[in-house]
């Protein structure tokens, strides 16, 4: 992706249900704060979401195409906002 489109990977379904499976025993939480980020984890790993906030509040004040503050889990090959 050259660090331009990475968070359209949110959208490869394939990845989710096949190669990205190995890291996440449970449902995906993910943050795409900008078009060349995405970072995920275990939505049930507080540690990761506390991961994935920080990486949100450090891109957030000063970067560039900024795209949403909001976590997603994906349930049911959705992704949906994470109930705070």
């Amino acid at each position: 992706m050259r660090g331009t489109f990475e968070a359209s990977v949110i959208l490869l379904d394939d990845l989710w249900d096949g190669e990205f499976r190995q890291f996440v025993t449970g449902e995906y939480a993910a943050a795409i704060p900008a078009r060349d980020m995405l970072a995920f984890c275990d939505s049930s790993s507080a540690d990761g979401i506390a991961e994935l906030q920080r990486i949100i509040e450090r891109v957030q004040p000063t970067g560039g195409h900024l795209l949403t503050k909001t976590i997603y889990v994906r349930r049911d090959s959705k992704w949906q906002r994470r109930a705070v």
